[in-house]
């Protein structure tokens, strides 16, 4: 190189957009079948709707999935393995919007797909569950089989269906045994799980096929109830800002075990859980709107009383005893049972309170490490943010046990129900398990921005899972606005 090209070299230093520009202006190769995970811009798929993504079964993560979604207007938001919502207003929270998609699976990159139901979908859930000949009935119902059905038909890891209508004008509700069968309705306002990388769902019919109207014998919601449910207010009750992840679940499940209450327990059965549920508005962890709604949804599926009578109006039954119940709030924690020989069991459950917890846990060569802040010095008498890896141990570990689970055993000589410290058994296991699809991999923390192999940049604080590295900024560090798609013009060029 001339003395004068290092002059003009050293003159113009490459900016990071000028390092980004080259970096897209790459060839790229086959980009028509590239995974979604591995693109910072749209994509025009060659797919198979069946099957999902294009490309190695294998290769594709749960972020190819939700991004496959997205770009077909569904609106979608990021779950855990027990279905509850990881974000801070569940399905409410749910986007099309590609960046805000990448940001949820970087920080839950094993996350399943939720679906926040459209109003013009209803989506029929068979719940083999709770009615091992649940698709017979459906298929008696449709008067055909589900192989013959002509609308997206999806299963789930027990062997239940989603089939997906279109709502065609009419109006449907989120409901919980339809007719006393164990066939549920979600439609706007509920959410299901979506087949992914490595949840065991799989679509059976096209997504992108033909969608059929819902048939005749779904109720819609005129059908269903005298009384509708009123508007969510945008502040919540009782001062509530929003619905809790884990207070939503518990609502879900007490809907569910309203649908499921035998005739004669119905109306014990309703008092009760609307009084639990009760206690989460008193606690604030769910609003009041959002309770009425889906327990009004809930008992108005409730078909029949004593002697095969009607129900009748109950929205007055459910207002008495969730706000009877509010005056003794509560917040819902994992419960594990301790019993002798069910080892994996407990194990298995304290992972999953520690993924719904969301502490910076991570897996790094077959151990689980955590990511802690620490303040370092730094050059000019200063003091910079660093992120160290430190290895967890027993006592960290037995630590978040106790503040995210309640354990508990029955007493030996009463039979009661007690609670009981986080054994030691149990947080070794866990500890020595270091299981990669509950706690991500890491492989290093750094201090400033850098690029990801798809030519984005990563610049947001915390954990990235396209590159495995934990980002700390510096408090005065500022990076110039960038655009995702750099011109020469951007990078200082002509």
């Amino acid at each position: 190189m001339s003395e004068s090209s290092r002059r003009t070299s050293a003159a113009r230093p490459i900016s990071w957009a000028a390092l980004i520009a080259n970096w897209n202006g790459r060839p790229a190769a086959n980009t028509n079948c590239r995974s979604a995970a591995n693109t910072n811009g749209p994509v025009v798929y060659a797919y198979d709707s069946v099957n999902g993504p294009d490309g190695d079964p294998e290769e594709r993560s749960q972020l190819d999935w939700a991004l496959f979604y997205a770009r077909r207007d569904m609106r979608v938001f990021p779950v855990a393995a027990d279905k509850k919502p990881l974000t801070a207003h569940g399905f409410k929270d749910a986007a099309t919007e590609e960046k805000q998609i990448r940001e949820w699976w970087r920080k839950w990159p094993y996350a399943d797909v939720g679906w926040a139901v459209p109003s013009d979908v209803v989506v029929v859930d068979l719940d083999v569950k709770h009615q091992k000949n649940v698709i017979a009935e459906f298929e008696k119902r449709m008067g055909c089989s589900c192989a013959d059905l002509e609308t997206p038909l999806a299963s789930s890891p027990t062997g239940g269906r989603h089939a997906v209508f279109g709502a065609n004008g009419h109006k449907y509700a989120n409901t919980v045994r339809v007719d006393g069968c164990a066939i549920d309705l979600r439609t706007e306002g509920g959410y299901i799980v979506l087949p992914g990388a490595t949840n065991g769902r799989r679509w059976l019919k096209p997504l992108d096929g033909p969608r059929a109207n819902a048939p005749d014998w779904v109720p819609t919601a005129g059908n269903r109830r005298a009384k509708a449910a009123p508007a969510p207010s945008p502040n919540g009750a009782n001062g509530a800002g929003g619905d809790d992840p884990d207070a939503l679940a518990f609502l879900e499940e007490a809907c569910t075990a309203i649908g499921a209450a035998s005739n004669g327990d119905q109306e014990k059965t309703l008092h009760r859980k609307c009084y639990a549920v009760g206690g989460l508005v008193g606690a604030k962890r769910l609003r009041q709107e959002t309770a009425l709604a889906r327990l009004w949804d809930a008992a108005a599926a409730m078909t029949v009383y004593r002697d095969n009578e009607p129900w009748g109006d109950l929205t007055g039954k459910v207002r008495a005893s969730l706000e009877a119940g509010s005056q003794k709030p509560w917040s819902p924690r994992l419960v594990i049972e301790i019993t002798g020989g069910d080892l994996a069991r407990e194990a298995d459950e304290a992972e999953q309170a520690l993924s719904r917890a969301c502490e910076p846990i991570f897996t790094r060569n077959l151990t689980l490490v955590r990511a802690v802040p620490h303040d370092a010095p730094a050059s000019q008498d200063r003091r910079t943010s660093v992120t160290i890896l430190k290895t967890v141990n027993v006592d960290v570990m037995t630590d978040w046990l106790s503040k995210y689970a309640d354990f508990v055993k029955k007493d030996g000589r009463g039979g009661k129900i007690v609670r009981v410290d986080p054994p030691e058994r149990v947080a070794r296991i866990v500890l020595n398990r270091a299981n990669a699809t509950i706690f991500p991999p890491i492989t290093g923390v750094i201090t400033t921005p850098t690029l990801r192999p798809d030519g984005s940049i990563l610049e947001q604080e915390g954990y990235d899972a396209a590159t495995r590295l934990f980002l700390t900024l510096d408090k005065g560090f500022k990076l110039p606005p960038i655009a995702d798609k750099p011109t020469q013009k951007d990078a200082g060029g002509r």
